[in-house]
């Protein structure tokens, strides 16, 4: 299971990293935390971005520190993570 995680973890961050966000490679987690790009907030989950968007939460949603930052699932397949990928390339940030 950690051998699983780790590799979705490792997928994900360098996916990301690639596409311009910068995310910090947690030592073992089921969640990334990260800050948005440029420090915008995310208004509300992307379309299509998972059932209901549970995959991608704003932070302030989630605890009251979280303003600037987005949790990120681990949870799904590797192939429905590089899609959450693409998607969230789309995504319209907010100031």
């Amino acid at each position: 299971m950690k051998a699983l995680y780790q590799r979705r973890r490792d997928l994900f961050v360098d996916a990301m990293t690639k596409t311009g966000w910068t995310i910090k490679r947690p030592s073992a987690t089921f969640y990334i935390w990260a800050h948005t790009p440029k420090d915008l907030v995310l208004q509300k989950p992307p379309p299509n971005s998972g059932r209901s968007g549970r995959g991608l939460h704003a932070g302030r949603r989630i605890r009251a520190s979280g303003e600037g930052y987005v949790r990120f699932a681990l949870s799904v397949d590797e192939k429905r993570m590089m899609e959450a990928v693409e998607r969230i390339k789309k995504v319209k940030w907010q100031k």
